[in-house]
């Protein structure tokens, strides 16, 4: 029989770490396509200091006690941000538990800043025109909370504040990493159970390398939720989401024959009849927006949804998949399709990080089965993320 104190202890434990909430772990009915968090209110924990920033995210409280005789008489307060002619970008960083991240790193071009004590930033001067965001969580590392790198890409306007219309989100990574070789020896697949079905396949003779260019040799998988993701998703429904760190990596061939890129296996979390055609998207933040880049196939089993041979990526900035067929109103690479609002029948994914286009690229296939796994949990728990390396081309 336990003393009174000891379960006063343990319900201490469970409410701290609940409400640290920032290792969100899907559970099974998040696979059926509910991939969020229930906390909708939670970034009001915090509102930003920076009123017109506050009334981009959250509305204008002011204009709520007008009356009649305010508007006929034109007693309206200016809501507007005031234009400075100095051209800037505003924002707000929060963790997934509603708390700001502090010293988080964010720049456009050589311009950069660090968020203060409530998340904020603004970036000054910048230049306008279509810029990318760079969220580099890496600096606000606390211990073994580590957050991850983003990049984001839109349009600055000169002249005035630009307030980002959105909370970025900032997911604690997996405190789980997985070693791989570099160059990889094999065909290498790095999946994680808690998105069951989805699978990173690189092949034998890549080398990754980080935003600075140094070599990776491990690399973290982590569930992202929907409804707080780092920057905004496109506007069709989004049953899973995912980042892959270290942000801004990109994948070298060790030679022209090596340098195939890399394919995303998905989970039909919607259960697609096998031999469903899908069709494949990814994300370009310096000029596309969202593209359609290939086609795919629901497996025999209905499990999986599998990339054609020649459907690889060299970015992840973001990835996703529909069910829409191809048409002649789809759009063409380098046509933006951001705010794609017409009803589509979807299934998207998508990932966060960043793969760059090698010098080489070869239109040969790999195939992958299953081999031996290797991986290493920095916890005694399950690993959260596997890696299966295939010596030789595998069925």
């Amino acid at each position: 029989m336990p003393t009174p104190k000891a379960p006063t202890n343990d319900l201490v434990t469970s409410e701290a770490t609940a409400e640290e909430g920032e290792l969100w772990v899907p559970g099974v009915g998040d696979h059926y396509g509910q991939w969020r968090r229930g906390d909708r209110n939670v970034s009001q924990q915090h509102l930003p200091k920076n009123l017109a920033l506050r009334r981009v995210l959250y509305g204008y409280p002011e204009l709520m006690s007008l009356t009649p005789a305010d508007v006929a008489l034109k007693r309206i307060p200016n809501v507007e941000p005031v234009a400075t002619g100095v051209t800037s970008v505003s924002g707000q960083v929060l963790r997934l538990n509603g708390k700001p991240l502090v010293n988080a790193t964010l720049s456009i071009g050589e311009r950069q800043v660090k968020t203060d004590d409530n998340g904020e930033f603004t970036l000054s001067p910048v230049p306008s025109g279509r810029q990318i965001l760079v969220i580099d969580g890496e600096s606000a590392t606390i211990g073994e909370q580590h957050y991850g790198r983003y990049e984001y890409g839109f349009n600055v306007e000169a002249g005035k504040p630009n307030l980002l219309p959105f909370v970025i989100w900032m997911s604690r990574l997996n405190p789980q990493t997985l070693k791989i070789a570099s160059p990889t020896q094999g065909d290498t697949v790095l999946s994680n159970p808690q998105i069951p079905g989805l699978e990173l396949r690189i092949p034998a003779g890549m080398v990754i390398r980080d935003a600075h260019g140094k070599i990776v040799t491990e690399i973290s998988m982590t569930a992202v939720p929907v409804n707080q993701p780092p920057f905004p998703l496109p506007h069709i429904n989004v049953p899973v989401y995912f980042t892959v760190q270290p942000g801004g990596s990109h994948l070298e061939g060790i030679n022209a024959a090596s340098a195939k890129g890399a394919q995303i296996v998905y989970p039909n979390y919607p259960h697609a009849a096998p031999g469903t055609r899908m069709t494949f998207w990814d994300y370009d933040a310096a000029k596309r927006g969202w593209f359609e880049y290939g086609q795919g196939t629901v497996t025999a089993d209905g499990k999986q949804v599998m990339p054609d041979a020649n459907v690889r990526i060299y970015e992840f900035t973001g990835a996703m998949i529909t069910t829409m067929a191809p048409s002649t109103n789809a759009p063409s690479a380098g046509r933006r399709i951001a705010v794609a609002r017409q009803p589509i029948r979807s299934i998207p994914i998508r990932a966060c990080s960043s793969i760059m286009k090698p010098t080489w690229r070869s239109p040969t296939s790999y195939r992958s089965g299953s081999v031996a796994v290797t991986a290493r949990p920095m916890t005694p728990a399950a690993p959260s993320v596997l890696v299966r390396t295939c010596p030789t081309t595998c069925s």
